[in-house]
């Protein structure tokens, strides 16, 4: 929750471009979670939306959903269909109750959309803001079809040639456009990728991460260069320089305010403005290369995020190697859960409409959040379950192997099911 009150979206450890052409996988937390991502399938919009039914429990009641159960014993429940109680607020009308439940069936086909979803919230409560999916997306669908690209044309010209006339080029000359194209679509451009090393693998990224300023989110070509930039980042562990916040950036730091088994959060300084600091503290080299490959892959999508309810991403920080901080907003009133607490005369109706309003925008730029655990909460990314859910020792036993890395969601989650039949036979 900003300072404002008016609720934020996020953590996008779980992040996807809907577009099927790059993919995040991470952590994700019980409570909020579809039974087919649970049951190891993949997140998606439905999958979202489910999630958000979740929120909608917490936000009318003041407690996480299945708060009379441990973070396994929900998973479980979730996926043999049982739901939480209703809320018994007094602004929780059946409207509302007919939405959560369309929301949160088991079969997602029957799930509405987002925009559905906001509609419907809208009609409720009117709004002076225009709904968030009416806002500019970041990753359209294709919005003009374009002329051919001049791959024939340029097809002899090795792909090194065309990155350093590109990086010699302006971005606003006519030619920039067509031979970022070309580059993009050149069919030797991975094995290219993947042979760079130290400052020319630097300058590749640079060269994309500038250009995204120059296009316009609705361009095709837009959506081609972030996806590029994030399976770059993701698979080769590197970051533009302006998703890092150089050694010295963040100052006033003080104790931890929250601690997991892998994570810690501060909060501090950047340029005079309060931040949020998470500290992923794994030790292990392998889990630390899972960890960058989900936060950097992650974090280039979330920087280009704009929009009322969306938490800015300001910066990665490796102050401290071999950990990872990232850094953004500060919100001033916490977790929802706990604003609706300390406020229970605050218009609940207007709050889901706010986690409407970004989960529809992430929707319309073909963006899948996946982590819908909370709004503005403190709980790391890295995190398997939420910190107010789950006790260390439950975290490294039953998530994570011997040596501290995470398991695959399905491993666990199958295990859970599994454990959950036994109890109950």
């Amino acid at each position: 929750m900003d300072g404002s009150g008016h609720a934020r979206i996020t953590d996008f450890g779980l992040a996807q471009d809907t577009t099927g052409v790059v993919s995040i996988s991470g952590a994700h937390s019980s409570r909020w979670t579809a039974p087919e991502v649970l049951n190891g399938g993949t997140p998606s919009t439905k999958a979202d939306v489910f999630s958000f039914a979740m929120v909608m429990v917490e936000v009318f009641t003041g407690t996480v959903p299945f708060n009379q159960y441990t973070s396994l014993v929900a998973v479980v429940a979730i996926i043999q269909e049982e739901r939480p109680p209703w809320p018994t607020h007094p602004t929780f009308t059946e409207e509302l109750r007919e939405l959560m439940k369309r929301c949160w069936n088991q079969d997602q086909c029957k799930r509405p959309q987002t925009s559905e979803v906001l509609q419907t919230l809208n009609s409720l409560m009117p709004r002076s803001a225009e709904p968030g999916c009416s806002d500019q997306p970041l990753l359209h669908e294709r919005t003009h079809p374009g002329e051919p690209l001049p791959v024939t044309a340029d097809v002899q010209i090795p792909v090194p040639d065309i990155q350093q006339q590109l990086e010699k080029s302006d971005p606003s000359n006519e030619e920039y456009r067509p031979l970022l194209d070309v580059l993009l679509s050149r069919q030797d451009l991975d094995p290219h990728i993947q042979n760079l090393q130290g400052s020319d693998l630097q300058s590749f990224v640079e060269l994309l991460d500038k250009a995204l300023i120059h296009i316009p989110p609705t361009d095709d070509l837009f959506r081609k260069t972030l996806c590029r930039l994030q399976s770059t980042c993701s698979n080769r562990e590197v970051l533009p320089l302006s998703c890092v916040i150089p050694n010295g950036g963040l100052s006033n730091r003080g104790e931890a305010i929250a601690s997991g088994s892998f994570t810690d959060v501060y909060q501090a300084e950047l340029d005079g403005k309060k931040v949020c600091v998470k500290t992923c503290k794994l030790c292990d080299q392998d889990a630390m290369s899972i960890t960058k490959k989900t936060l950097y892959g992650e974090v280039v999508v979330w920087k280009r995020l704009q929009h009322p309810n969306i938490v800015p991403f300001l910066g990665v920080s490796t102050r401290i190697e071999p950990t990872l901080e990232i850094v953004y907003d500060w919100m001033e009133n916490g977790r929802i859960a706990e604003y609706v607490e300390r406020n229970p005369g605050v218009d609940r109706i207007n709050l889901v409409c706010d986690v409407a309003d970004g989960l529809c925008y992430l929707h319309s730029s073909n963006v899948i959040h996946g982590n819908l655990e909370d709004v503005s909460h403190l709980a790391l990314h890295s995190e398997l379950f939420s910190e107010s859910d789950s006790d260390p020792n439950e975290l490294e036993g039953e998530h994570s192997d011997r040596q501290g890395r995470p398991r695959p969601p399905h491993e666990r989650w199958a295990d859970v099911y599994h454990s959950g039949r036994q109890f109950n036979a």
